[in-house]
């Protein structure tokens, strides 16, 4: 049997993001293409691919995206595309999806 080396890699991990002002639903629709699903409405972008989910507080949280930076970066465009500002903007880290390696086989 092959030893493989120790590793740790994050697969995906979701983030919030809290713009100054809460995000509208309308907007949501109208100005970004996206849909309202009772309190929450739904982007789904395919590059790089993600989705958002703005809350009932009109908070967005980003799905499918592995690094902070990247969904900051994807926070921000949609806040632009729908004519928001990005000043002030709060990010919460949340859950992750990991993969990982001791470097041995383990019985179970």
């Amino acid at each position: 049997m092959e030893e493989e080396s120790n590793f740790l890699r994050i697969q995906t991990q979701t983030f919030r993001f809290t713009p100054s002002q809460p995000v509208k639903h309308e907007d949501v629709s109208i100005l970004a293409g996206g849909f309202k699903d009772g309190e929450y409405s739904l982007v789904v972008n395919e590059n790089p691919k993600s989705t958002l989910i703005i809350d009932k507080f009109g908070s967005i949280i980003v799905h499918n995206i592995s690094r902070q930076e990247v969904a900051k970066l994807v926070t921000k465009r949609f806040l632009l595309s729908i004519g928001m500002s990005d000043e002030g903007l709060k990010s919460e880290n949340g859950e992750m999806l990991a993969e990982f390696s001791l470097g041995k086989a383990v019985l179970l």
